[in-house]
């Protein structure tokens, strides 16, 4: 994954898109990556949608991201 490598070696993803975000987020939590989760959940924050709330929340409580849970 690109953004992964991004991140691993510049320390910052480029134009970090919702889906991108999504995977990023489960990889955080089996690979230890906790700033990189924060970046992943302020994507995913700041593009909440009616539409994405219910699998945003489902995301948020299988890998504890406390900050997309209490944004949702």
């Amino acid at each position: 994954m690109i953004a992964l490598l991004e991140w691993l070696y510049c320390n910052e993803i480029v134009d970090l898109k919702d889906n991108i975000a999504v995977e990023l987020l489960t990889i955080t939590n089996k690979y230890s990556l906790p700033k990189l989760k924060i970046e992943a959940e302020k994507c995913l924050i700041q593009n909440l949608a009616v539409e994405t709330v219910l699998e945003r929340a489902k995301l948020a409580v299988e890998h504890n991201a406390r900050d997309l849970e209490t944004a949702i």
